[in-house]
């Protein structure tokens, strides 16, 4: 009786892990403009250049598909995110990550601008202007509409 249990014990192990192959799992890569990731099988890549990236406005459900497009993309357009290879922002902006689901990515803003003595910089805005090393931005009475740059 223990032998049949054991011999029983060990097909289903067997039948377990002789899951369909992986190759079942991932489809073929896909093309700009397709359906790809998401929590759903087969698993759709993309193709060699282009990223699969998910929307980070609206509602944002878990494990939902993305759209295979550009690596790199433009101010206002969704980046980073925990994906494979995720969407990368063109020179001189930053990839500005939502603060509740930053695992989703976020939108690609302009980079803070490095200003010089006398400029105007800081403030309550996104990306205040910096000034240059050496230099500190004085504010004024109202911190959140910024200051200027001074030795």
């Amino acid at each position: 009786m223990h032998v049949i249990r054991s011999i029983a014990v060990a097909a289903f192990v067997v039948a377990v892990i002789a899951d369909p192959a992986p190759s079942t799992y991932i489809s073929a890569p896909v093309g700009k403009g397709h359906a790809c990731g998401g929590n759903h099988l087969p698993v759709s890549t993309c193709e060699y250049g282009l990223v699969c990236k998910h929307k980070t406005t609206g509602p944002l459900i878990a494990g939902a598909p993305g759209i295979c497009t550009a690596r790199t993309v433009g101010k206002g357009e969704s980046c980073g995110g925990n994906i494979l290879n995720p969407p990368e922002c063109e020179s001189g902006l930053t990839c500005k990550l939502s603060v509740s689901h930053p695992d989703t990515g976020g939108v690609c803003v302009a980079t803070s601008k490095i200003v010089g003595l006398g400029e105007h910089c800081g403030g309550f805005i996104a990306n205040p202007n910096e000034c240059k090393k050496g230099l500190h931005c004085k504010v004024g009475k109202i911190p959140d509409l910024g200051g200027i740059c001074v030795a």
